[in-house]
């Protein structure tokens, strides 16, 4: 039987595998399996390992990593955030740092292990590389530019200024990328061996895929580059209704693509498959239905059907997004039996599966 990681391996190279992969985008509800707070979890590079490793311990998913919020390096740069106890932080809209379009030349490189969440985020990567050994792969998340510009300008100032003073968010940008660079290689030294790009804005819901292009295309080029020149596989991830897909492959240098819904040109995913299937897909469950409207059996029964459309080669199954915050942690586990059952594997019997057949 394959490790964890020899499996994710495979799946994003497009190999053979035992059994399909599952990655259940735990950003959140992994906390539960050890009872503490949001807060507590994106502040503390020990607890958020903890969390993970019990979670993976718990529904013996494929993925496991330290990701805190995507605010980290906003924060770093002096961005204010508010925090609450069951809630990922966000930026406080009262106080962006960049105050006009002047501001986006004013982003000055810094020292990143000066600031104190990033070092925790280090720690604990640290912490599950080495408890990870050679059994699973290290993971961690990470945002194109235009997300951490967003939330020190603002997304809705931003957005006016991509349509006013383009050039200065170029510069911007330019900036924001050399940072994130940063960030992803000194996460990759600390034991990551996977990251999932997030590209936020590079769907029909907030611009045009030429503008996106134009403003952020070549960053985009030089951060795909960054992370796989230094040895990491790179997954895409996009979770809004009209992702840029083909823009995101011209980009270049990513081994997947983590979605929920079906990019302009393709009617479902079996033609996804088609179109794509030099690059591994892993997602395709739409969280809230995954989470909080499915029972066990309803989804072991459409996790099976997934994996016969779109595996058993190129494909880890999961969420196309973050499993709920307040989503049936069974449903999770659903999905590792149902990849089991699909390879004629034993599914050893859980204390929760007097819930399997209920309704809610």
């Amino acid at each position: 039987m394959m490790t964890s990681k020899e499996r994710m391996e495979a799946a994003f190279q497009c190999k053979e595998v035992d059994r399909v992969p599952v990655f259940c985008e735990q950003g959140g509800i992994n906390r539960r399996a050890l009872g503490i707070t949001y807060q507590e979890m994106v502040t503390n590079g020990e607890l958020c390992a903890l969390t993970d490793l019990a979670w993976h311990d718990l529904i013996g998913d494929d993925g496991v990593g330290v990701y805190f919020d995507t605010c980290v390096l906003a924060e770093a740069w002096g961005q204010p955030l508010i925090y609450l106890k069951e809630e990922p932080p966000f930026p406080d809209p009262a106080q962006y740092v960049l105050k006009s379009p002047d501001d986006y030349h004013k982003l000055e490189p810094f020292d990143l292990m000066e600031a104190p969440r990033f070092r925790e985020q280090v720690k604990g990567t640290e912490m599950i590389a080495e408890l990870a050994g050679d059994e699973i792969l290290p993971r961690t998340l990470s945002i194109e530019p235009f997300v951490t510009l967003g939330e020190m300008r603002g997304m809705q100032q931003l957005l006016m200024d991509c349509v006013r003073h383009p050039d200065d968010v170029r510069a911007g940008l330019e900036a924001v990328t050399d940072m994130e660079i940063e960030f992803c290689r000194k996460l990759i030294d600390a034991g990551v061996r996977w990251i999932m790009l997030c590209h936020d804005y590079g769907n029909a819901s907030l611009m045009s895929e030429k503008m996106w292009m134009d403003l952020e295309g070549d960053c985009l080029k030089r951060l795909h580059r960054a992370i796989r020149e230094k040895g990491c596989y790179l997954l895409i991830h996009d979770c809004d209704p009209n992702p840029y897909v083909d823009a995101s492959i011209n980009a270049g240098d990513l081994d997947a693509f983590c979605l929920w819904s079906l990019p302009k040109g393709t009617s479902d995913w079996r033609e996804f498959k088609a179109k794509y299937g030099h690059v591994c897909l892993n997602g395709v469950w739409e969280p809230t239905p995954l989470g909080t409207q499915r029972t066990y059996d309803q989804v072991v029964a459409e996790s099976k059907q997934m994996i016969d459309d779109l595996g058993p080669t190129g494909f880890i199954l999961g969420p196309g997004c973050e499993f709920p915050q307040n989503g049936s942690i069974i449903n999770a586990a659903a999905m590792v039996d149902a990849s089991k059952e699909a390879a004629g594997m034993k599914v050893e019997p859980r204390r929760l599966s007097s819930m399997r057949g209920l309704s809610r």
